[in-house]
């Protein structure tokens, strides 16, 4: 049905305005039909006994349930229901047949029944709410043209039955709706929206059809209806052939009753029976309600200028296409454009000229409305972008942006001194190499940018409509000294900094929850920061591979957090070193460095002006570039203590500043190398900083526990309860006066009692069972191989979990505990606590020998000989606790009772933020980061064996074993630690002569940092 659109939609308005008439119109045919099957009275019993719209997955909302299921006598009101519960009680309580297509799927134009029709509404309501903002007159007309043929059948449908009158309600609504935004046209809406409806229900331009046939028939006999043979079926229209039943229609398939002689003009029924018993009459309705479908394809310009285009299978009974340029219809007559048609699908523009480039606009209409797409024609467009400032030297490119329809034909380069008379460049001459001159991808680079390249450049670029050319652009070359920006992630590049950058940050929350640093709370350490490195003048890419592995970016988000040191690099390579000095003396940086082409300066050197100087090695590079780049951490602590100082120190206060102490121990670089292996261990001995003759005298004295250095500064003795304090201060002092002025003596009646850090079902098992009847259990804390058969590899652990030699170990893999090999060594000698298995030939290949650091990242370990004063935060990875971090709070310390007659220390290591370990850790390497610049190597301190419990006597007099627990505190997270260097060189001894083991320490710096990204997960987990 088309109709000339009325004054009342021919303006545009907000979609806003009409959602609500809609919404209210498609309402009521959905009340009609929920009150002819259920009353308002009915309704929360069917409710009730519909567990689907209670609980189940279609279940009411609250609100809906507020509006409908309403406790008697409360009665519901149909008219306050929206479309989406009116729909869904329909659909589960209503008994109407399933829509053909089903429930939720949009209908087809010829499916006809009553629910088709439901399910088309609550389609075409949701599709109001997801339209465009805006909405056409016209549009408006089409959509309440086709809510017109719905409301016919469903008054159709419900004839005698339903409540409202949808052409009057219609018109009451559009006018309750639309009258508040229109005031002065009220009179006129009334006029134009009756002219309308009237236009509606008269259907002035469908055929008419009438059907002929008797009313009544016998069971039994034949029954024939006829359609009006003077209704001629018009193209795009389709008769259909549907029954009442009840309040439902159903279509009657005629395909199936062909052999009766039944077709879309008349239905026959040979033998009549009770189920064919209805109302029966036949709709004409159009074929699709869908305009037209098409769409261009492609332009081609082979031979002139081609529009190919293709009218999709959707859109039947096409009426014409129609074709115009800038609003003229084209003239098909002069062969000046071929083909055109619905069936051509191209149309060509034959010997094309400037004179054809203009807008062209193809129409096709079919039955129900028509559909027009258009393109412009002209000729190129090319905007040339690029800074119009070049740095002498550098590399200049030239990029356009161009658009063109047709396709460009060609391109070419031009340059012109004065701006007036242009020539063609030669993008062939080596000065041009990388340039190009396709027309779709034109380039201009001028490798080596001078003062004679000060000209004007354009393109000229042409189609087969014509030629034009770019914008113009005059380039001015300046001496200065140009920086290139590059962005690297630390932990990737920069290892030690995002080692100690992460120490601080894990620091720096502990300081804020103690209120020290509200002011500097904002993002001061964000979790994620890239490095900004400038690269002052000329460079190659091997240049940058002194800095990075090639995992540099040129760009990053803005979003991304930046650290606030960013140190200048200027690479030397060709030019004279006082030239570069003068280059980068132009730079206003606060860190400076100039690379040297040679590898000459071991060392980095420092002008007046504050330029730092450093040869040709990437480990000096990077050392330098981690120098400036860790600036801040200095006065980052230094603040920290500052804010300490002025405070009232607690126990956690004092805490904190101690770890910030052992942080900084972090920002000093090392210059010596260090021991790999134990060979040469004999005779080297350690730099122990308690004097001989105050160890002899404590160990002679029975009274004392153990002793040791303490902190920094405090050197503690645990003694019996009856032992007399002043007496053996005395003594010490007269021993060594000088020591104790360094470390101030302190006398503690009580003791440390170590706790075996045990616990059952950890990774590492004995077959050996302790008292508690349970096996011992605990961590394989690392691997070392022999030096001359590396096919010969001993796991490393605790004594106490294999107290015995030629016990079996046994580790977890994915299959459950299987025998990993045989203890060939275990001791409790020079205040060790170890044992060693040798690994059977059938574990050798699923076993994983590399160290790894507490980022899980596999390195290369040394062993550390020296003593303990400077190596600053520790770490371990332990069956029960995983990866934990610690401070030394006792570099040297001697327990009698782990050995009375031996000099060896012990160091305990005090937890952060938590214990240091816990039962399971037994057996756990101890160890720490270099303070190296490449980080692929840790440093191999000790080993775990126990917690320490302290006793204090002077709690409770009562010996009895349960007043004694209860007297017991662990010390505040405190681990006991040996030095694995000397359990170590003892399993040497054991051994005999010529047997020696290392620690995998073989992995190159590159390897080593190609394997830092692999998991734990890549070889059975037994560590």
């Amino acid at each position: 049905m088309l109709m000339e659109s009325s004054d009342l939609f021919k303006t545009d308005y907000n979609l806003n305005y009409y959602t609500p008439v809609y919404e209210d119109i498609i309402k009521l045919p959905l009340i009609d039909v929920l009150t002819h099957y259920i009353s308002p009275i009915e309704l929360h019993k069917k409710i009730q006994s519909c567990s689907k719209l209670i609980t189940g997955k279609n279940k009411l909302s609250q609100d809906q349930l507020k509006c409908c299921f309403l406790q008697p006598p409360l009665v519901p009101d149909y008219k306050t229901f929206d479309v989406d519960l009116l729909y869904e009680l329909i659909r589960h309580l209503c008994s109407i047949p399933r829509p053909t297509q089903g429930w939720g799927i949009e209908p087809r134009c010829t499916d006809i029944k009553i629910s088709d029709d439901i399910e088309r509404l609550r389609q075409f309501r949701n599709n109001m709410y997801i339209c465009p903002p805006q909405v056409s007159g016209r549009k408006n007309e089409e959509v309440l043209i086709s809510l017109s043929y719905v409301f016919q059948r469903f008054q159709h449908f419900t004839k005698n039955r339903n409540n409202y009158n949808y052409k009057q309600e219609l018109k009451q609504i559009v006018l309750e709706k639309l009258e508040y935004k229109y005031p002065k046209k009220e009179k006129q809406l009334d006029e134009q929206l009756a002219l309308l409806l009237s236009q509606l229900s008269e259907k002035k331009d469908e055929p008419v059809i009438s059907l002929h046939g008797a009313e009544e028939a016998k069971i039994g006999s034949a029954i024939q209806f006829n359609v009006d043979k003077k209704s001629a079926k018009p193209p795009g229209w389709s008769f259909n052939w549907p029954k009442n039943i009840t309040c439902a229609t159903e279509p009657i398939d005629i395909s199936q009753k062909e052999d009766n002689g039944s077709n879309s003009r008349q239905l026959i029924i040979r033998c009549v029976s009770k189920e064919d018993e209805e109302k029966y009459h036949t709709f004409l309705s159009r074929e699709s309600n869908e305009p037209p479908c098409f769409d261009f394809l492609d332009i081609t310009t082979e031979r002139g200028i081609t529009i190919k285009y293709k009218v999709l299978e959707c859109s039947p009974q096409l009426h014409k296409m129609t074709w115009a340029k800038n609003g003229e219809s084209l003239c098909f007559k002069n062969k000046k454009y071929v083909g055109g048609g619905l069936k051509d699908g191209f149309i060509t523009i034959t010997s094309p000229t400037i004179a054809d480039r203009g807008t062209y606009l193809c129409t096709v209409t079919n039955a129900v409305g028509s559909v027009s797409k258009s393109l412009k024609l002209d000729v190129p467009k090319s905007v040339i972008v690029t800074s119009s400032k070049v740095v002498y030297g550098s590399k200049t490119v030239f990029k356009p942006l161009m658009s063109s329809i047709p396709s460009p034909f060609g391109v070419e380069w031009q340059n012109s001194i004065d701006g007036q008379n242009f020539g063609c460049i030669n993008v062939n001459d080596p000065k041009f190499e990388g340039s190009s001159q396709n027309p779709k991808s034109p380039l201009l680079v001028i490798t080596n940018t001078t003062f004679d390249d000060v000209l004007h450049y354009r393109l000229r670029v042409w189609n087969t409509i014509g030629e034009s050319f770019s914008n113009t652009l005059r380039i001015n070359v300046i001496k200065n000294t140009p920086i290139q920006y590059f962005f690297y992630k630390p932990d990737q590049d920069f290892d030690h900094f995002h080692y100690v950058y992460n120490l601080i940050r894990n620091c720096e929350s502990r300081v804020e929850n103690i209120n020290l640093i509200k002011e500097q709370k904002n993002n001061l350490m964000p979790k994620d920061v890239f490095i900004k490195i400038g690269i002052v003048g000329n460079f190659h890419e091997d240049n940058l591979h002194l800095i990075s592995r090639g995992t540099w970016k040129e760009t990053i988000s803005e979003d991304q957090q930046i650290w606030n040191i960013s140190p200048h690099l200027c690479f030397q390579n060709e030019l004279p070193l006082k030239s570069v000095l003068k280059i980068v003396g132009k730079v206003g940086a606060r860190h400076r460095v100039v690379i040297k082409s040679d590898a000459i300066c071991k060392e980095a050197e420092q002008t007046a002006d504050s330029i730092t100087i450093v040869g040709k090695n990437k480990q000096n590079i990077k050392k330098t570039i981690t120098i400036c780049l860790e600036e801040p951490f200095h006065q980052i602590l230094k603040n920290w203590l500052e804010k300490f100082r002025n405070q009232s120190l607690t126990k956690v206060a004092s805490e904190i500043i101690a770890e910030i102490k052992e942080i900084r121990k972090h920002l000093d670089f090392e210059k010596s190398k260090l021991t790999t292996g134990i060979s040469g261990l004999q005779g080297s001995g350690i730099e122990f900083i308690v004097p001989d003759n105050v160890k002899v005298f404590l160990f002679r004295m029975s009274c004392v526990y153990s002793f040791g250095i303490w902190g920094s500064s405090s050197f503690k003795v645990y003694v019996q309860k009856e032992t007399d304090e002043n007496k053996i201060k005395k003594e010490l002092l007269n021993i060594n006066n000088d020591f104790f002025n360094t470390f101030h003596l302190k006398i503690v009646k009580g003791k440390f009692v170590q706790r075996k850090t045990l616990k059952q079902g950890d990774p590492l098992l004995s077959c050996k069972q302790n008292e508690s009847e349970l096996y011992n259990a605990g961590t394989l804390g690392g691997f070392v191989r022999k030096n001359d058969n590396k096919r010969k590899i001993y796991a490393l652990t605790c004594n106490h979990i294999f107290p015995e030699e030629k016990q079996l170990a046994y580790a977890k893999d994915s299959k459950g505990f299987r025998e990993m090999g045989t203890c060939v060594f275990t001791t409790r000698e020079k205040a060790c606590d170890f044992a060693a298995i040798e690994l059977n030939d059938s574990f050798l290949d699923v076993c994983d020998v590399t160290v790894r650091r507490d980022d899980n990242k596999k390195v290369n370990a040394k062993l550390y000989t020296k003593n303990l004063r400077n190596v600053g935060l520790v770490h371990k990875i332990g069956a029960a606790t995983n990866v934990t971090s610690g401070r030394i709070i006792s570099l040297e310390y001697y327990d009698k009772e782990m050995d009375s007659h031996c000099l060896d220390n012990l160091f305990l290591v005090k937890g952060l933020n938590g214990p240091f370990s816990e039962e399971g850790d037994s057996g756990s390497l101890v160890f720490n980061r270099p303070n190296s610049v490449l980080q692929n190597y840790v440093n191999v301190l000790g080993m775990v064996y126990a917690q320490s419990i302290t006793i204090n006597y002077d709690d409770d007099d009562d010996d009895d074993q349960h007043r004694l627990s209860a007297a017991c505190n662990v010390a505040d997270n405190i681990s006991v630690c040996y030095r694995i260097h000397t359990a170590l060189e003892l399993f040497k001894k054991n051994q005999g002569e010529g047997f020696d083991v290392k620690f995998q320490d073989d992995l190159s710096v590159t390897l080593s940092s190609s394997l830092q990204s692999l998991r734990s997960e890549d070889s059975i987990d037994i560590s």
